[in-house]
């Protein structure tokens, strides 16, 4: 997330500066934060499940939810943050590909998560990612996928990304979503997470903004 007043101070493209902002997300019990603590109670943990994390960035999250019997690859356009990922969790496994054309077999993943990479990715290839990741998911497989929504009070306040290149209401994310699958939960809340946990809880119901949906596939769509 990135206040007005931080666009100002650094240059956004996806650099040490970019990542920088997420630093503090290393070190904090993710379960802390109401984002990720939904998205885990989302996610089926059950013994040999294998995630891939679409979008890993640092790989934070990956780390945090592939444990106790739960493999997890990510993958990542951008260098800079698999360098880092790859130093921070070489027990991992990072690739560097486009989410739209993913080098995996066909239902090779029990979930499958986008977290708030949607919006960093232009809107021609949208279509092509969702079908991409239908693909490699396995048919009782389940796929979390998360946006900020852009009219909510919370983004118009506090976060201008320039790095967002399409960004969606509540309503056109659900549509757009329910091209490829089935919308099975979804959470309204927030992922701010610098501060306890009392306080995280608070801001997320007093100011939520992140749409987080888990979705099952849809076997019949071309």
């Amino acid at each position: 997330m990135f206040s007005r007043l931080t666009a100002k101070l650094f240059k956004f493209d996806y650099d040490d500066h970019y990542y920088e902002m997420y630093r503090h997300l290393l070190y904090k019990d993710l379960a802390f934060i109401p984002f990720f603590s939904k998205v885990r109670e989302f996610i089926d943990l059950r013994d040999g499940a294998k995630i891939l994390d679409v979008g890993c960035g640092l790989g934070y999250f990956l780390n945090w939810i592939a444990k106790d019997g739960v493999s997890g690859v990510g993958i990542d356009v951008d260098f800079v943050a698999l360098k880092k990922a790859r130093n921070l969790y070489p027990h991992l496994i990072f690739y560097n590909e486009s989410a739209a054309s993913l080098h995996f077999g066909d239902e090779s993943f029990d979930c499958v998560i986008l977290l708030n990479v949607i919006e960093h990715i232009e809107l021609k290839m949208h279509n092509a990612v969702l079908k991409e990741i239908r693909r490699v998911l396995a048919d009782d497989g389940v796929f979390i996928i998360s946006t900020i929504d852009k009219n909510s009070l919370y983004k118009r306040l506090f976060i201008n990304d320039p790095t967002h290149v399409k960004e969606y209401g509540y309503d056109e994310f659900l549509s757009f979503v329910q091209k490829f699958f089935v919308i099975a939960s979804l959470s309204y809340t927030n992922n701010i997470g610098r501060f306890s946990h009392t306080i995280n809880d608070f801001i997320s119901k007093l100011l939520p903004c992140d749409i987080v949906l888990k979705c099952v596939k849809i076997t019949n769509v071309d």
